[in-house]
């Protein structure tokens, strides 16, 4: 284990007082004290030694934070340069729904065939005289919404005719890898009860009520978000939110261990998709897509093309704790992984085996390999 938060036994209202509601205020707070940024300090270091999975150097990072701000956006900016130094991408500090600090880089390598609200497409494009299906995935939904129906049985269907295609990952920014792995269960021919070949060795969990709270939270905030955009949340949401809670009372009862690590046997390769799978990728691709890039890792035939991905990968289980006076709410991984080969790819990202010059078409940059391969 590389890495374990300080873990401290706090009382039971710790995890309730950490909580906030989809209702809750996210606003800029334009004047508060001294005394008010003390106290919202003092929650986040609580927060990040109860339920933080993620590099110590977050914890001495905050112990020296002391900015002389008065309103929540200096405070979320002074926030964001100080996670700068820590190796975590999931790590950020948000106000007003926008995270503060430097945006992510945008993608150089052309954009996602799938420009509408639905996780996939298919489309076909054409490499010299032969047809190629292009899988467009623009984003990971979760894996209960109703979008994702028919999506599992297009790839079998691909994976049957036995012929090159290609999966659209650029500008995918993440959410919910379920799909992701199960497309790569697919196309390793292997059945649901089985793990996907992958270069995660194990994976460490903190299960204390306050990383379960911050889980909450994270769902909370995400409703928080559509129902400020306009839309109506899914309703499995909610679902998971309270189960989420359940497991906060439970943890407090002592029913999981704080700590829990999960190791991976290797899987073989036996059955997996014989012909080139070309996946396209951008510094846009972050998350649960470069989980699924992970996934797809040990097909015989997977071919990287674009440029490296953003590198947000090795944290994740995302938690939030709001700040009471601030209203600036900070993102806390509650898991990290851990690799066979002690890879590093947090920040870095993964590179294409095919890097395409900036501004110049991915996709066109496939089709035209899948030609010259004919």
């Amino acid at each position: 284990m590389r890495f374990l938060p300080l873990l401290f036994m706090f009382s039971v209202a710790e995890a309730q007082s950490l909580l906030f509601e989809p209702t809750s205020d996210f606003t800029a707070v334009a004047h508060f004290s001294a005394a008010d940024v003390k106290e919202d300090l003092q929650l986040l270091k609580s927060a990040v030694q109860l339920a933080y999975a993620g590099p110590p150097s977050l914890l001495a990072a905050l112990d020296s934070f002391a900015p002389a701000v008065s309103d929540s956006e200096a405070l979320c900016l002074a926030l964001a340069e100080a996670f700068e130094q820590v190796a975590d991408s999931h790590l950020a500090a948000n106000i007003d729904f926008n995270r503060c600090g430097a945006n992510p880089v945008p993608g150089h390598a052309g954009a996602n065939i799938n420009d509408q609200s639905k996780p996939w497409v298919i489309e076909w494009r054409r490499a010299g005289s032969q047809p190629v299906a292009v899988v467009g995935l623009a984003h990971f939904a979760d894996e209960a919404d109703r979008e994702w129906e028919g999506f599992l049985s297009a790839i079998q269907a691909l994976h049957a005719q036995g012929k090159p295609f290609i999966i659209d990952l650029r500008g995918n920014s993440g959410g919910d890898d379920s799909m992701g792995i199960e497309m790569a269960r697919v196309l390793y021919g292997l059945a649901r009860d089985v793990n996907v070949p992958a270069p995660i060795r194990g994976r460490t969990w903190i299960q204390t009520p306050e990383a379960f709270a911050l889980q909450a939270n994270d769902i909370a905030y995400q409703n928080a978000r559509s129902l400020h955009n306009g839309r109506t949340p899914g309703p499995y949401q909610e679902v998971r939110r309270q189960r989420l809670l359940e497991w906060m009372k439970r943890a407090k009862a002592h029913a999981f261990p704080s700590v829990a690590v999960e190791t991976y046997a290797e899987v073989p390769v036996t059955r997996a998709f014989a012909e080139n799978i070309y996946v396209l990728i951008d510094k846009r691709c972050a998350s649960a897509c470069e989980n699924t890039l992970q996934a797809l890792e040990k097909l015989p035939h997977r071919v990287l093309v674009g440029e490296n991905s953003r590198g947000m990968v090795e944290y994740g289980e995302l938690g939030r704790v709001r700040l009471p006076n601030s209203h600036v709410v900070v993102s806390l991984s509650t898991m990290r992984s851990e690799f066979r080969d002690r890879r590093n790819p947090e920040k870095i990202g993964y590179s294409p085996d095919q890097r395409v010059p900036e501004n110049e078409d991915a996709l066109a940059a496939a089709l035209q390999r899948i030609k010259q391969n004919n």
